[in-house]
């Protein structure tokens, strides 16, 4: 065991695990490749094989842009940014969702319901490579902030006009604890009809990254990733679900039922403890077991 051992908390904790692991690994530049190779980009085909550099800044503030969880600037035959935004299911929760969180964006009752929302944060980035891009462009108002300003702090200034070097290719990321089928399905179908009043909203270059799948990863690749799986097992339970509750999500979530015919992907209708029905893809629905179905 090595004399000294350093553990990070919840989600800053292990984005900050990721980045040590690859600032420090003879592999870094791969490991930094690979970790973006795993992010799908529904309606996009990016690539992060051509840079020399990176430049990874954590918890970034951008003062009323918000805080970014992780900007990773990528120099090279281009530049890229990427704009990561990072959730965590948390001890106490029995289960985190996009379809929920997508809810809370879009019918929220109070500007408190967004501030800490996924959605939130991303289109707070959206409007950010706006700003960076034309630096003296006063931005009106919206329906999430009446100030969008970067303020007077140096070090929110320095970050900014690097991100506005560095952003030739612009990219936002979901870093989320669902499922990959949940999440396949809804970044796929859900994204196009955000909210009114959202001037700068553009879904084309998200993408997504679910926690299970990279912690997976980590634990196919243990050498490359020790620090990072530790830090995984350290928090666990705080990061993602292992779907252990005793009913299934909430209705209007996308699962697998693994039906006589084999896996099909159906949508919650109302849940029980033993049986759940669920809509299939062509409209009709359908009682079933809550042992045959993967979420």
């Amino acid at each position: 065991m090595a004399a000294i051992q350093v553990r990070g908390y919840s989600e800053r904790g292990m984005i900050n695990s990721i980045c040590y692991e690859i600032r420090y690994s003879q592999n870094g530049p791969k490991l930094l490749q690979t970790f973006l190779g795993m992010c799908t980009f529904p309606h996009s085909r990016p690539t992060f094989e051509n840079f020399n550099s990176a430049t990874l800044l954590i918890e970034q503030s951008f003062s009323d842009f918000g805080d970014l969880d992780l900007l990773m600037l990528l120099e090279g035959t281009c530049t890229q940014a990427i704009c990561l935004e990072a959730k965590v299911k948390t001890y106490d929760s029995d289960y985190w969702s996009l379809q929920k969180e997508w809810k809370t964006f879009t019918e929220a009752k109070n500007s408190d319901d967004r501030r800490s929302n996924l959605f939130t944060q991303l289109y707070r980035k959206m409007r950010l490579l706006k700003k960076v891009r034309n630096m003296d462009e006063e931005m009106a108002a919206d329906a999430i902030a009446k100030r969008w300003s970067l303020g007077k702090n140096g070090v929110v200034r320095k970050a900014a006009h690097a991100l506005a070097k560095n952003c030739s290719e612009a990219w936002m990321v979901a870093l989320v604890p669902d499922t990959k089928a949940n999440a396949h399905a809804f970044f796929h179908a859900t994204l196009s009809t955000p909210p009114p009043g959202l001037p700068d909203w553009e879904y084309a270059n998200f993408g997504y990254l679910t926690w299970e799948e990279f912690e997976a990863h980590c634990r196919t690749n243990a050498a490359e990733w020790p620090e990072t799986l530790a830090n995984f097992e350290f928090n666990r339970g705080q990061i993602f679900g292992l779907h252990e509750a005793a009913e299934p999500p909430p209705p209007r979530t996308v699962v697998t039922w693994n039906s006589p015919s084999g896996p099909l992907q159906v949508t919650i209708k109302n849940r029980h403890k033993h049986n759940t029905r669920v809509y299939l893809s062509d409209g009709t629905m359908q009682r079933v077991s809550n042992r045959d179905l993967e979420w």
